[in-house]
């Protein structure tokens, strides 16, 4: 039987419900911001007139711009996004260091060769109208100068201002903005769900349309193939919890001059997933991102052809706002392992967090460092000692991760190996999903292998006051003189220590003991400031220890013939080697004294124990 549809309803309905089942963009929440320091300027500041005879900056006064300074003495700041959440699931950047940017290159499609480029920055505080002649004008991040790097670049608190307005007092010639990634990726290998760009903007009040870029020719420059455009909605910006005031400049490239202030306004951020390009096949390749005005209306083939993009984009029709203050800070994001823990207060001194032992700051970074020694994320803990660190799911590798506590934020790269202890503090010991360790006082935990399958939560680190730690470690230095190494240190208390074991290293990281020093403390205790100190002829017995064991090493790798070879110079080693140790005791080793590293293992009386500061020997 067939069935006449009489009435447009059903049609609306069948629309509707197609509408509802279309991809969205994403509304990011929960940011976590970081700053880094703003960069020296050279020359310190630029000279510059006003834009417009009657704008707030009058182009017949002189104005003194300074770039990354908050004031005449104190440095600016760099603003950048290091996490967000979106339906319950966190997302972090696939690379943010700084200086470094998230893409290849950015292309500004332009409708004439006009290159205005319209800037905006973050500046501590408002300034008045018009602002009064020979004015210093402090501005808080790095300087940029033209459009590509205003975008192209993970710092926030600078961009564009209204990017595609072509009718407005900041009016463009810009049509498009083409976003290329530093390698193309398989479509089939990304999550579209979870995989995808962050764009930032002043206000989050604009609209616009993205289309993915999925055909690009490196040589020139030309985008090929594009998808079907995607609507971005206003409604789907996520406020940072940063506001900020801003300065417009305008002019040519590298010839910037200041237009108005702009009072407070929110810093946003909209995540744009693979999975809104609803025409984005699995087989495709992806190179990136186009962004366009909301009145874009062309099929994929025309998106190509900026000739046929309306060129008199207004800053807002009605309640539609087509601007787009776009404050880059971007790049490729996906979803984020995370590694959680605390940093607390153990007052029992037993790496177990009971009732009325609180999480703490103290001023400590925490680090997530790969296999490879590097940096993957830093965050500085916390009020409550809480940490969340975190490492794309596309950017794992094989490998024991470590989490590493320092005293300042490291960035992504950098070489981590060793802890750093805050001033005042000293470290008890570890507890990792509920299991103590008071053995562990490195102020490092080995997290193993991270499998992408979910977080890892309860990583967390034990410290106290120096005062109330079982030894407080006072100066300690290490030297060489007429071939005998001499280490002094100094403990301001004890409590129920046993004794000192002295430990010596080529690199730093691999230890082995040299000697041992018994606690002069009355059964272990005291409150006042004792003084220790250690001496050993420089000999081939420092040498031998790590060369013994790399013979031993080396006998696994032998087959059977080789073995009885390498067994007769183990035996030679160890016959001359005693012959050595107990006829030439006093002869100097040959090793490089200068990458002679000590430091000292304090033991307690129920055989707990902890570690001083690593110091570089000395050689007189």
């Amino acid at each position: 039987m067939k069935i006449a549809i009489k009435t447009p309803l059903f049609l609306v309905l069948i629309f509707s419900v197609l509408l509802a089942n279309a991809q969205q963009a994403k509304k990011p929440i929960n940011f976590v911001l970081g700053e880094y320091p703003a960069q020296p300027q050279s020359p310190e500041y630029f000279t510059r007139s006003g834009y417009l005879p009657t704008s707030q900056f009058r182009s017949n006064f002189t104005y003194y711009l300074y770039f990354g300074k908050k004031d005449a003495t104190t440095p600016g700041w760099n603003r950048v996004v290091k996490l967000f959440d979106i339906e319950g699931e966190s997302y972090s950047v696939t690379k943010a260091v700084p200086g470094e940017k998230p893409f290849k290159k950015v292309i500004i499609r332009r409708s004439s060769n006009d290159q205005k480029t319209t800037a905006l920055f973050e500046i501590p505080s408002a300034l008045g109208n018009p602002v009064a002649d020979r004015s210093s004008v402090y501005i808080l991040p790095d300087y940029s100068g033209n459009m590509e790097d205003l975008i192209n670049t993970y710092t926030i608190n600078r961009g564009t201002d209204n990017v595609f307005v072509n009718d407005a007092a900041t009016t463009t010639n810009i049509e498009r903005v083409d976003m290329i990634l530093d390698s193309p990726m398989s479509v089939a290998s990304l999550n579209k769900q979870t995989s995808g760009f962050l764009l930032m903007d002043r206000g989050g009040n604009d609209n616009f349309k993205v289309a993915a870029i999925i055909g690009f020719n490196d040589v020139t420059d030309e985008v090929t193939q594009l998808t079907a455009a995607a609507t971005v909605s206003k409604s789907y910006w996520g406020q940072t919890g940063v506001n900020i005031i801003s300065v417009v400049l305008q002019g040519q490239p590298e010839e910037l001059y200041p237009s108005q202030t702009i009072s407070l306004q929110s810093l946003s951020g909209v995540f744009v997933p693979l999975s809104i390009f609803n025409n984005l096949p699995d087989g495709a390749t992806l190179y990136g991102i186009s962004v366009f005005a909301n009145d874009v209306n062309l099929s994929p083939e025309d998106l190509l052809d900026i000739d046929k993009y309306p060129t008199n984009t207004p800053e807002a029709i009605g309640s539609q706002d087509n601007g787009l203050d776009l404050m880059a800070g971007g790049g490729f994001f996906t979803k984020a392992i995370l590694v959680k823990g605390k940093i607390w207060k153990d007052e029992s001194l037993d790496a177990i967090i009971n009732n009325g032992e609180n999480g703490i700051d103290a001023g400590i970074w925490v680090n997530l460092v790969d296999p490879d020694d590097k940096v993957v994320s830093s965050v500085k803990v916390a009020d409550d000692g809480s940490y969340t660190l975190f490492v794309p799911d596309n950017g794992i590798v094989s490998g024991n991760y470590k989490v590493i506590l320092t005293t300042k934020e490291y960035y992504e790269g950098n070489v981590l190996t060793a802890s750093e202890r805050p001033d005042g503090y000293g470290f008890t010991g570890v507890n990792v999903g509920g299991t103590p360790n008071t053995s562990n006082k490195s102020g490092i935990i080995d997290i193993g292998e991270i499998d992408g399958n979910g977080d890892i939560t309860d990583v967390n680190f034990g410290i106290l006051d120096e005062a109330q730690l079982p030894v407080t470690f006072g100066s300690i230095q290490a030297y060489i003189k007429n071939n005998e190494l001499f280490v002094l240190w100094s403990t301001l208390s004890e409590v129920g220590n046993s004794r000192f074991e002295i430990e010596a290293s080529y690199d730093g990281k691999n230890f082995f003991k040299i000697g041992e020093v018994a606690s002069q403390a009355e059964g272990g205790n005291s409150s006042s400031e004792l003084q220790y100190s250690f001496q050993k002829k420089i000999s081939a017995s420092l040498l031998f220890i790590p060369v013994l064991a790399a013979v031993v090493l080396m006998l696994f790798a032998f087959n059977r013939k080789n073995k009885l070879w390498a067994l007769s110079l183990l035996f030679a080693m160890v016959s001359s080697f005693g012959f050595y140790s107990c006829k030439k005791s006093d002869q100097a080793f040959t090793k490089d004294a200068d990458k002679l590293f000590i430091r000292i293992k304090q033991i307690d009386l129920d055989n707990q124990y902890e570690y001083s500061k690593t110091v570089q020997v000395i050689k007189y």
